[in-house]
C-alpha cells in the first residue's frame, strides 16, 4: 500500500501473509500425518496435543456456553492448568472474547508489548480478574475459543525457515511461492487448556 514500508512487492507480501496464516492455523488445529506415501508432513496442532494428553483439558460443550461467565472462563482455563501444575501465563482468545470483556465489565488495560518490524503495535491486554495472565487477540481463531498456556513451555520448532521458491516466469511475471517447514511444540500439554463452543457472554 503507498506509504507502508514492505522488503517485498504486494503479490510476494500476500503470498508471505498467507503462508503465516496457514502456518498459525494449523498450529492451533494441525491433524498431524506423518510424510508417508507421498502425503507432505503434516503438524500436530495444539488442540490435538492437549486432547491426546489430557482430554479434560480441552472443553468442547462447555457449562453455561450460553450465558458464560468470568468465573466459567477461569474453570475452563486457568483452573486445570493449574490443577495439572501449569503456570499459565498466556490467553490466547477470538475476536469475540474483547466483546466478552465489556460484557463482564472487566477493565481491560492496553500494554505497549512495542512494534513489529513493519511498524504495526503489538496488542497485548491484562484484565484485573485475571493477574498475570497476558491476553493476546488471536483474529484467526474461530469465534467462541480461548487457548490457556504456560509460554514457558510452548516454542515453534522450525526445520526450514521460510523462504521465497521460484517457480519460472510467464512473460513478465515471475511466478513462485513461500515455502516454510515447522510445528508448535508443547512441553507438559496438561499445563495448558483449551476451550471452545461458548456463544454468549453473561456478566452474572
Amino acid at each position: 500500500a503507498p506509504g507502508v514500508s514492505t522488503p517485498f512487492d504486494q503479490y510476494k507480501m500476500d503470498a508471505l501473509q498467507n503462508l503465516m496464516d496457514d502456518m498459525e492455523y494449523s498450529s492451533y488445529y494441525g491433524i498431524g500425518e506423518a510424510p508417508t506415501g507421498g502425503v507432505r508432513p503434516k503438524q500436530v496442532g495444539i488442540k490435538q496435543q492437549i486432547a491426546a494428553t489430557v482430554a479434560g483439558n480441552v472443553t468442547t460443550s462447555p457449562t453455561n456456553a450460553s450465558a458464560y461467565k468470568p468465573t466459567d472462563w477461569i474453570r475452563d482455563t486457568l483452573q486445570k492448568c493449574r490443577s495439572n501444575g501449569g503456570q499459565p501465563d498466556l490467553m490466547l482468545v477470538a475476536t469475540n472474547f474483547m466483546t466478552g470483556l465489556a460484557t463482564w465489565s472487566q477493565y481491560v488495560q492496553r500494554i505497549d508489548a512495542g512494534r513489529t518490524e513493519f511498524g504495526h503495535e503489538i496488542q497485548t491486554f491484562y484484565a484485573s480478574f485475571m493477574p498475570g495472565v497476558t491476553i493476546v487477540e488471536a483474529p484467526l481463531l474461530p469465534s467462541g475459543v480461548a487457548i490457556c498456556l504456560t509460554s514457558s513451555e510452548v516454542r515453534m520448532r522450525m526445520k526450514r525457515n521460510e523462504f521465497w521458491n521460484p517457480r519460472g516466469n510467464r512473460g513478465d511475471a515471475t511466478e513462485g511461492e513461500f515455502i516454510a517447514e515447522g510445528a508448535i511444540e508443547l512441553d507438559n500439554p496438561g499445563h495448558h487448556a483449551w476451550v471452545e463452543g461458548i456463544t454468549t457472554f453473561s456478566a452474572t
